[in-house]
């Protein structure tokens, strides 16, 4: 999104009321909290569904080209890793667990 996108999505003010007190807030402050917020975002894990839908791959193919399967096109296989590294993806441990029915825990 750009910032002018952003722009437009806020009125020029908007009128806040905590603790009884009123006061007007500009709208390139909200601008900055987003951008300031969008960064701080960025730094979570992303999801398998949310790698996919970026790549516009169903996530079982992002899955199998993460996992080496050998039916993945190698360009495919390099795209998805280069969005994985670029978009800083790990796969949930939990979600693996879940998937393969072992904890790895002794």
């Amino acid at each position: 999104m750009t910032a002018q996108n952003r722009v437009r999505r806020f009125p020029k003010s908007i009128t806040l009321h905590s603790a009884g007190e009123s006061g007007v807030v500009d709208r390139n402050v909200l601008l900055w909290i987003e951008i300031v917020l969008d960064k701080v975002w960025e730094k979570f894990d992303m999801k398998l569904k949310e790698l996919s839908s970026h790549l516009g791959l169903s996530p079982t193919t992002v899955s199998r080209a993460l996992n080496g399967y050998p039916e993945v096109n190698k360009a495919t296989r390099e795209r998805v890793m280069a969005a994985a590294k670029k978009l800083n993806y790990r796969p949930n441990a939990r979600a693996i667990q879940l998937a393969t029915g072992r904890a790895m825990a002794v």
